[in-house]
């Protein structure tokens, strides 16, 4: 579900590019054609295209156990460090200006 969340995320907000999409095409896969497969009986798909099934849900979970404790290291990272609020100036890199202003 998160998959979908970061895909509408990234089409809301940047351009509808093949890289972009590759989250929307993961989601997609999870939570439709995976359980798809497994729902229908293994007699109707050789064993190969179970082994592919078997392929592909072992590095979506990988997949999700690194994005959470990504999500927790930054969130540990963020609570330990606290900046310092005398600069004179900051820099944001990436943030466009609106009509010259």
């Amino acid at each position: 579900m998160l998959l979908l969340w970061n895909a509408f995320t990234v089409w809301r907000k940047e351009s509808h590019t093949l890289g972009n999409m590759l989250t929307l095409g993961l989601g997609i896969m999870v939570i439709v054609v995976l359980p798809l497969m497994r729902a229908i009986d293994q007699d109707l798909f050789s064993k190969n295209s179970v082994t592919l099934y078997n392929a592909f849900v072992v590095p979506v979970i990988f997949y999700l156990i690194f994005w959470f404790l990504a999500f927790i290291t930054s969130f540990l990272i963020t609570r330990l460090y606290r900046p310092h609020y005398d600069q004179d100036y900051i820099i944001v890199l990436g943030a466009g200006l609106l009509d010259g202003d």
